[in-house]
């Protein structure tokens, strides 16, 4: 019974995280995370990074939807009082496939980047 319920917990934290997508990776590639994030999101981390010094990148996942999209998920923290961490807020970095046909030379995916505060 416990183990059970412990496997509908996780169900439930999954599907509350992401109704639509079909898999969900924690990013421990600092190299391959952040370039995505300094290519596309570089305003919207400046931002955050105006509104609070000290924020920083905690956690980084990689999510992929059911329809060919895929995207990125920077989760943001910050400091507000020296023994207190807090989420500030997550940088949404979502990969759309371009519709064929597709140029040799043009990218297969446009990409767009925003910021959710909870």
């Amino acid at each position: 019974m416990q183990l059970k319920s412990l496997s509908l917990a996780s169900m439930l934290l999954v599907a509350s995280t992401s109704a639509s997508a079909s898999f969900i990776k924690m990013l421990n590639d600092d190299e391959q995370s952040t370039y995505h994030l300094s290519k596309y999101c570089v305003n919207e981390l400046y931002e955050l990074k105006t509104e609070s010094q000290d924020a920083w990148i905690g956690q980084s996942e990689y999510v992929e939807y059911h329809n060919g999209f895929y995207g990125f998920n920077y989760r943001v923290y910050h400091a507000p009082n020296y023994f207190e961490t807090e989420e500030l807020a997550v940088i949404r970095l979502n990969a759309i496939p371009v519709p064929p046909p597709v140029p040799a030379d043009a990218p297969s995916h446009n990409f767009t980047c925003s910021i959710d505060r909870r």
